[in-house]
């Protein structure tokens, strides 16, 4: 359970809850359609009540504070985290991103998110060479991506594809000491 934050945020809650309302999707099915459910509720009332937890999160660090305000949501503009493209239900691809709940992202997600981008760029290369960002444009610039290859950046506010590679050369300064 997290008593930091949200009770909504703890595991407990978040698995057996819909995806559709944001769940994280669970192997023994869905228990609560909402969060209206009485059970859900009488869950979350508890923890609420409770003072620690083992879903308590340390606070964000610079670089994961850093992809909270700048690259995470450009990847919910971008609708990455939908259910069978990079969230709960996407099957086999390799970056699964947790959608968050209702809109807002616990501590535990965000860092969840980060490290999963984290694992999709360059850190040796040049920052465009990065997977996330070459799966998101159009072929040429981009790489062969599932979900189509069209500039999923184009339109959305939050600089897109320049937020995640300034990010990128951020945690390459950061991990190399190399601009």
């Amino acid at each position: 359970i997290n008593t930091k934050e949200d009770p909504a945020f703890s595991s407990l809650l978040r698995k057996p809850l819909s995806v559709h309302s944001g769940g994280l999707g669970h192997f023994g099915g869905e228990s609560f359609s909402t969060p209206d459910d009485p059970g859900y509720r009488a869950i979350r009332e508890w923890i609420a009540a409770e003072s620690g937890g083992g879903e308590d999160p340390e606070p964000l660090s610079d670089q994961e504070q850093l992809f909270a305000s700048t690259v995470q949501p450009v990847l919910v503009e971008a609708t990455c985290m939908t259910s069978r493209c990079h969230g709960p239900s996407a099957g086999g691809t390799p970056y699964h991103l947790d959608t968050g709940y209702l809109g807002r992202f616990s501590l535990a997600a965000t860092r969840h998110n980060y490290e999963q981008t984290l694992s999709m760029i360059t850190l040796d290369g040049h920052p465009k060479q990065s997977r996330v960002l070459r799966k998101a444009l159009p072929l040429g610039p981009g790489i062969v991506h599932k979900g189509l290859n069209f500039d999923f950046f184009e339109g959305n506010p939050g600089e897109g594809a320049a937020a995640i590679e300034r990010f990128a050369c951020a945690e390459r300064l950061a991990r190399t000491g190399q601009d």
